[in-house]
């Protein structure tokens, strides 16, 4: 939905200035994301240089560029504050109820992450008693999906047969993707220590914020699975190794 709202919306200007909209609509989208990632890290604690350095490690991590600049992929970037908002219950705006169900719809109508999002609202239900508080993110968000799904299936995109790559070529891909490629003893030792020192810090939190982090995992072996089925023909496409690409942007 809101890459074609902005390039209907660039439509109506002359074409010298259609390349400027599409930036201002992909740069807004990014900062947007931004800004829910932001809110979302602050409302579990952290500090705001700590929030400074998160900023940056997204904005340089290694990509090859698929969903930086064009508006066209900016459903990506969108998909990270739709998950967050979703899990966190982060209110953009506090006073008007309103926005928030508006921006989670459209979001949700940006791209297939909403069919993904559901089930992980509905265990955020059933773990946190929450439905009366979110419903406003909530129904949105079973909508959107509601439509997504629909359009996926009449468009034969989720059901055509095309093949299906041999057994090992799956397992291969999910080796890379959860060694980010290394090929080395000293490559296979920081990955053990990044998962270790990340694992440990999920573990060691308590409540409520220990339960968004475990949703969180969940929402990205669920968004993994669903890239290996929508490159089941040839799985290994989804890595590129050295740098991300669009399937790594949201899990990252």
């Amino acid at each position: 939905l809101y890459p074609r709202t902005v390039a209907w919306l660039g439509e109506q200007f002359h074409l010298v200035y259609r390349p400027g909209i599409y930036f201002a609509g992909w740069l807004l989208g990014y900062l947007f994301s931004a800004y829910v990632l932001a809110r979302t890290a602050r409302l579990h604690g952290w500090g705001w240089w700590l929030i400074g350095a998160l900023l940056i490690a997204i904005a340089f991590q290694p990509q090859n560029g698929e969903v930086l600049f064009t508006i066209t992929n900016v459903q990506w970037v969108l998909g990270v504050s739709l998950f967050l908002i979703g899990i966190s219950g982060l209110r953009v705006a506090p006073q008007r109820p309103w926005i928030d169900s508006a921006l989670m719809l459209a979001m949700s109508l940006t791209g297939p992450f909403s069919i993904f999002l559901v089930p992980i609202c509905m265990l955020k239900v059933l773990w946190f008693r929450d439905w009366n508080e979110h419903r406003r993110l909530y129904v949105p968000v079973l909508i959107g999906a509601v439509v997504q799904l629909v359009f996926m299936v009449n468009s034969g995109r989720a059901t055509e047969y095309e093949g299906v790559a041999p057994l090992g070529d799956f397992v291969e891909t999910v080796a890379q993707v959860c060694t980010f490629g290394a090929t080395h003893a000293q490559g296979y030792l920081a990955v053990a220590v990044f998962w270790g020192i990340l694992l440990m810090g999920v573990w060691k939190q308590e409540g409520e914020r220990k339960k968004q982090y475990l949703l969180m995992f969940a929402a990205i072996l669920l968004l993994y699975a669903a890239v290996l089925y929508s490159v089941r023909i040839s799985p290994l496409s989804a890595v590129v190794h050295g740098v991300g690409n669009r399937y790594s942007w949201i899990p990252y």
